[in-house]
């Protein structure tokens, strides 16, 4: 037996009419193609709201490609290869963006998106980095990428020997 074969369609439509009444503030709504323009409406505005209220994010190549524009600048005490996702790959799943030697140090560094995370395996490549002696890094900007560069200059970020 239906569960729900002893509601009728007035009874489902009038809880749907309660049901955004409550979340219209009980504000009195007469039809049914009023409810559904004012529901559509608040809906709207809430996510053209949200929408609104986000920064625009750069996408991860976009950041890459500001750090590699940098990297260019600094070729004199860098080497470095970076691994693109637009193009097939032979490499490993899981490779860091950018892989290379700082002024002798070598480094891994793998590029975001603000608030994103390193996936599995990305972090057993990070960890395989690091036990063979590389700085490794996770940037989400330019900016990071050239503190992350600078830390290695200072000492702050030392390779394991």
């Amino acid at each position: 037996m239906n569960p729900f074969a002893k509601f009728t369609l007035a009874d489902v439509e009038e809880f749907n009419r309660r049901t955004v009444e409550r979340k219209l503030k009980k504000q009195p709504i007469s039809t049914t193609a009023t409810i559904t323009a004012a529901v559509s409406e608040e809906l709207l505005k809430k996510k053209t709201a949200k929408l609104d209220a986000r920064p625009p994010r750069k996408l991860e190549s976009e950041i890459q490609s500001e750090i590699e524009d940098w990297l260019m600048t600094q070729v004199h005490q860098c080497w470095w290869d970076r691994k693109r996702m637009d193009r097939p790959t032979t490499s490993r799943v899981g490779v860091l963006d950018f892989i290379g030697s700082w002024r002798g140090v070598a480094f891994g560094l793998e590029v975001k998106q603000p608030g994103e995370k390193l996936s599995d395996a990305q972090n057993r490549e990070s960890a395989w980095l690091k036990k063979s002696g590389a700085v490794v890094g996770v940037a989400f900007s330019k900016d990071d990428a050239v503190a992350f560069f600078k830390n290695i200059d200072r000492g702050l970020t030392k390779p394991k020997h």
